[in-house]
């Protein structure tokens, strides 16, 4: 008897009734919605204003999607800490790109400085 049956999945669309995926089939295309560039350039650069726990919180939570628990172990943080470490970053990010939204994009980073409040 073939131990195969006992590992069938059928989990994916892509599989075959034998389970472990058809060699000829591509996996269905996954609609990602667009980005606009010019955001996430503008978005890139407050990122390197932040501090260091902050930005990997950010870059740990949206781009690797880790979970919360995994999030707080890499960064030290208490588990109830996470939610509001997470919101100072978020509200970081939002107030430099408040402030800075306006200015123009240009290649290089020289522009874009952390400005005394008026």
């Amino acid at each position: 008897m073939s131990i195969e049956g006992r590992y069938r999945r059928h989990a994916r669309p892509d599989d075959t009734v034998y389970g472990w995926g058809a060699w000829q089939t591509t996996p269905p295309p996954q609609t990602l919605p667009a980005v606009d560039p010019f955001a996430a350039l503008e978005v890139e650069r407050c990122m390197r204003h932040l501090p260091r726990k902050h930005k990997l919180a950010l870059k740990l939570n949206y781009v690797y999607r880790m979970s919360w628990k995994l999030c707080c172990k890499r960064l030290s943080l208490a588990y109830d800490m996470w939610g509001e470490h997470l919101s100072q970053a978020q509200a970081m990010v939002a107030n430099l790109l408040r402030r800075h939204g306006k200015r123009n994009i240009s290649v290089d980073n020289s522009t874009f400085r952390l400005l005394p409040r008026p």
